[in-house]
């Protein structure tokens, strides 16, 4: 995920969205007499709801923020992604205005360093003979990959620009992943995923990849449990790991479905078909799995920024 590699990101991401679209909704507010604060901000739970974790499907783009625009009484057309520029009033037009805020605030600030144990984790991925792939939602993505001290280390790279080309949906079932993957040679259960984010993620299509980690913070609202109940195998919290520790969480994710799926063959010969071990699966546990070093393995990063 570019964003557990990138210090920021979302913040810079959430901060070029209200630079575009509150100026829009102030308008629309002054229009129609409305003297309510709120009716002119987008709201950090709006940019998370509408323009970050929206699914962006085939056919269906951008429809989350249509349905904020919509909330707000903005109306716009679509447009079309080839001759709208960023003076058009279009969704694409926003797109494109959006596109060039973003790079303009991360340049300003000057500040797309690595996080904490980044550069490390990475160098000592590629000593262990591990591809690197990178994933991002965003259409900056590649942008945000040449601005990083990691450009040169990174064997493949997808983000919301070339997923568009190839027809692929980043969400629900991660396809850029399985495209990542396959670029790299690395059948899915092969393949160690590492998230910002599993929002917006189905869990069936997280877990045909051999191990699924996230640097995803946890709280009373939002356990651990809940994220292994969405298809996390682990919550690392940080990048401060090795390839080594890599294959242990590969082994006993391996051990531990192998287990809940055994269990559940047990449940559904003896109970009549109860739903048995219906949360993610969890690191701890016995072996069983085959350490990722074993055979040819890859390192897939996949994306949680917002759609652009």
């Amino acid at each position: 995920d570019i964003n557990t590699l990138v210090n920021h990101v979302q913040e810079d991401h959430y901060d070029a969205w209200r630079a575009v679209l509150e100026p829009l909704f102030a308008e629309k507010a002054i229009k129609e007499g409305d003297g309510d604060p709120k009716a002119r901000e987008l709201s950090k739970e709006q940019y998370l709801a509408y323009v970050r974790h929206h699914p962006h499907l085939s056919g269906k783009k951008y429809t989350g923020l249509q349905k904020l625009l919509s909330i707000k009484g903005v109306n716009l057309p679509l447009g079309d992604p080839i001759t709208d520029t960023e003076s058009s009033d279009t969704i694409y037009g926003l797109i494109s205005r959006k596109l060039k805020t973003f790079r303009e605030i991360v340049s300003r600030r000057g500040r797309l360093g690595l996080v904490e144990g980044a550069a490390q984790f990475i160098q000592d991925l590629r000593q262990n003979g591990i591809a690197v792939g990178c994933v991002s939602s965003s259409h900056n993505g590649h942008w945000m990959l040449h601005q990083s001290p990691i450009f040169n280390q990174v064997d493949y790279f997808v983000d919301s620009k070339s997923g568009d080309d190839l027809g692929l949906d980043f969400k629900p079932e991660g396809k850029y992943f399985n495209h990542c993957a396959s670029k790299l040679d690395s059948a899915p259960e092969r393949t160690v995923v590492i998230l910002e984010s599993v929002l917006g993620f189905s869990r069936l299509g997280l877990q045909q990849f051999g191990l699924v980690l996230t640097t995803e913070a946890t709280d009373e609202q939002h356990t651990r449990s809940d994220l292994q109940a969405a298809g996390v195998d682990e919550v690392i919290g940080n990048l401060n790991i090795t390839a080594d520790d890599l294959d242990g969480l590969f082994d006993h994710a391996a051990g531990h479905r192998q287990s809940a799926a055994s269990h559940q063959i047990i449940a559904g010969a003896s109970g009549g078909g109860g739903s048995s071990n219906s949360g993610g699966a969890t690191t701890g546990g016995g072996g069983g799995g085959m350490s990722m070093r074993h055979s040819s393995s890859e390192m897939v990063m996949s994306g949680g920024a917002a759609g652009t």
